[in-house]
Parts: structure tokens; C-alpha cells; sequence
């Protein structure tokens, strides 16, 4: 009779696992996430008055091509920054994207301007005093390294970043690699959420937006 129970108690086991089985398959699969690739240059530089040929970006979930979504538009006939978001989705909602920056350089008024040079931080927040950036010009037009953009004058705040001036009186910094970790750049708002045109006059006054700095705008004066 112990024998009859035990076999039985076995089958009931063995069916309930069975059952299951049949119940989780159908959960248990690979969740595969989008992957883009773009085409061409991540920062596009272009004159006023060019047009702008979008390179395109493909994407792939699980082998397959994907849909791409695009947030954002350019407008060659304004000197600035525009921002193009490449989204893709897979099946579950899972989302990737990447970014173009494209930059739109008036260079007829960029031309025998020259912000080279040193200018130091007078203000940050309400706060007077600050450090130094040092300003070098590349060999493209308005096109500027510049060091220490947060003026701290810290060891580990020397390093260069990429400046563009799109007109005489007009400056944006991209969004770039971080030194200090993850991407950086400049708005003209402590509020603002991407980089914009910023004006100059012998000066500037800008809020860096990257790990290891305060978002108050930093007012620089050329010395």
C-alpha cells in the first residue's frame, strides 16, 4: 500500500512539473535590444546657406532591421546648433539612440575674427573670482580648443574641449566626451537641458553641463 502512495505522490510530481514547463516556455526567451550604427560624422559643421544631407543611421534588433525615428530638424539659413536624435524600439519597448550635431557657421562673419587668447572667470553664480581658460584656434576656421571651460583652475579641470563660433558675436560648445566621465557641454541658461548659441563680447557667459561641475552660469571677460 506504502509502494501504491509513493508511486502516485511521484506521478502527481512529475505532472506538475510538466505542467509547469508548458506554462513558463513561452516566457522564457532572449530579449534582444536595438543597435544603431551611423553613417558619417558624428558633428557636421556646415556654412550658412549650405544643405545638409543627412547620412542616416540603420538599426537592428535580434538581426532584423528596425524602424528609426528621428527627433529634430536643421535649419542652414540660421548660424547655431541643431540636434538630431536617432531612436529605435525593439518588441518589449526597449529603446536605443544617437545623436548628430549639426553645426551652422556664418564664416563670412567669422572671418578676421580672432578669440584666441586668455580670459578669466570674474563670476560664477553671485560669487566673484575664478580661474583661467586658455583659448587656441585650430586650423578651421572658428574652430577653438579651449582649456579649463569651467574656469576652476584645478589640475583635473585641464583639458580641452571643442568651442565653434558660428558668427562673430556667436559661440556654441557641443555636447562631447567628458574627461571627468560621461559627455559635456554649454548652455546659455542654468536650466537649459542642451547645448545653444551663447553671444560673445569679448566674453561670455555660459553654464557647463558635465560631471564635476556646478550648473550656475561662469561669466568669462578676455584679459
Amino acid at each position: 500500500m506504502k509502494k501504491i502512495l509513493y508511486l502516485s505522490l511521484l506521478c502527481i510530481i512529475a505532472l506538475f512539473y510538466s505542467c509547469d514547463d508548458k506554462e513558463t516556455e513561452d516566457i522564457s526567451r532572449i530579449t534582444y535590444y536595438p543597435l544603431l550604427e551611423m553613417a558619417g560624422d558624428e558633428i557636421v559643421v556646415l556654412n550658412i546657406g549650405d544643405t545638409f544631407v543627412d547620412a542616416g543611421v540603420t538599426a537592428l534588433v535580434g538581426g532584423e532591421s528596425a524602424e528609426v525615428i528621428i527627433d529634430g530638424s536643421v535649419n542652414t539659413s540660421v548660424a547655431g546648433i541643431y540636434a538630431l536624435v536617432y531612436s529605435a524600439y525593439n518588441e518589449e519597448g526597449f529603446s536605443a539612440s544617437v545623436l548628430r550635431q549639426v553645426i551652422v557657421q556664418d564664416i563670412a562673419s567669422v572671418t578676421g575674427t580672432d578669440l584666441t587668447g586668455t580670459y578669466k572667470r570674474t563670476m560664477y553664480g553671485s560669487s566673484p573670482g575664478g580661474g583661467f581658460s586658455q583659448w587656441v584656434a585650430t586650423d578651421a576656421a572658428g574652430v577653438y580648443k579651449v582649456n579649463d571651460v569651467g574656469g576652476v583652475d584645478s589640475d583635473s579641470y585641464e583639458y580641452d574641449l571643442v568651442v565653434y563660433q558660428v558668427s562673430a558675436d556667436k559661440i556654441v560648445m557641443p555636447v562631447q566626451a567628458n574627461e571627468r566621465g560621461g559627455t559635456i557641454f554649454a548652455s546659455s541658461t542654468t536650466s537649459g537641458s542642451e547645448p545653444d548659441v551663447i553671444a560673445y563680447n569679448a566674453g561670455y557667459i555660459w553654464s557647463v553641463k558635465g560631471s564635476g561641475y556646478g550648473t550656475n552660469l561662469r561669466t568669462f571677460e578676455k584679459q
